[in-house]
């Protein structure tokens, strides 16, 4: 072959070969461009996903935080009623009312519900009944908590003996006055007694009421006159009271 034409051949040999390596590099290049805008894309993500976590997280940290708080407080009130509640048995009121802390009745409590002769009546049924007294201290605990210093409340509760609801029902139905809550039949009955220790004149209502198998009630007592009306509209409140002091743990 003549010099010069292989010279030319040669020529175009290494330009074939500059051409395909270009090109090679060219799509080596795109391939790690691809790669990179992938892992662009993965770390993107990843970042997104890790971002999206973090405010679930602290989304759920906030709830949790204000679920905390509203159970802190709920939790607070509800000691402060206790603690109000303690601190009235060893209160100046506690002093006057007589009332020992115990579950038991106060001598003036007593010397009321003995008055009563007649063995059919409602004082008589709570005077023979027996006080479930770490349930009454738990009861008068929490209605002396809503009430003022001026009042006194002596709670009532005791177990109903089998076959002797509708006896309890009939004294309760012959109070001087009764009025239906919440599906429950509540009587009145209002007792007087001047206390000659104290020379005071204090004025009472016996409330009462039986749900299920229980007599619950209470004997109410104050310094001041007692609007029965008032009475009458706040027992509701106290009833229910005294039902949620009984379910409590």
């Amino acid at each position: 072959m003549h010099r010069s034409t292989a010279a030319i051949l040669c020529v175009l040999a290494l330009g074939a070969c500059e051409t395909d390596h270009a090109e090679a590099k060219e799509k080596v290049a795109a391939m790690g461009k691809k790669a990179s805008d992938a892992a662009d894309a993965t770390k993107k993500f990843a970042d997104d996903a890790s971002e999206a976590g973090k405010n679930a997280i602290d989304t759920t940290k906030n709830a949790i935080d204000t679920t905390k708080d509203a159970t802190d407080k709920v939790v607070a009130t509800g000691k402060d009623a206790a603690d109000k509640g303690k601190e009235w048995y060893a209160s100046a009121a506690a002093a006057w009312a007589g009332i020992p802390g115990t579950g038991e009745f106060s001598e003036t409590a007593k010397g009321w519900l003995e008055d009563a002769t007649d063995e059919e009546t409602i004082e008589a049924v709570v005077r023979e009944g027996t006080q479930i007294a770490p349930v009454a201290i738990e009861i008068g605990r929490t209605l002396h908590a809503a009430i003022d210093s001026d009042t006194a409340i002596e709670p009532i509760f005791q177990k109903v003996p089998p076959g002797e609801s509708e006896q309890v029902d009939a004294a309760i139905s012959d109070m001087p006055r009764t009025e239906v809550v919440d599906g429950l039949k509540i009587g009145f009955k209002q007792l007087d007694e001047t206390t000659n220790t104290h020379k005071i004149k204090e004025r009472g209502y016996l409330v009462s009421w039986r749900d299920g198998d229980h007599l619950y009630g209470f004997v109410y007592r104050s310094k001041r006159s007692i609007d029965i009306d008032k009475l009458v509209a706040d027992t509701p409140r106290l009833l229910r009271l005294a039902k949620a002091a009984v379910t409590a743990d």
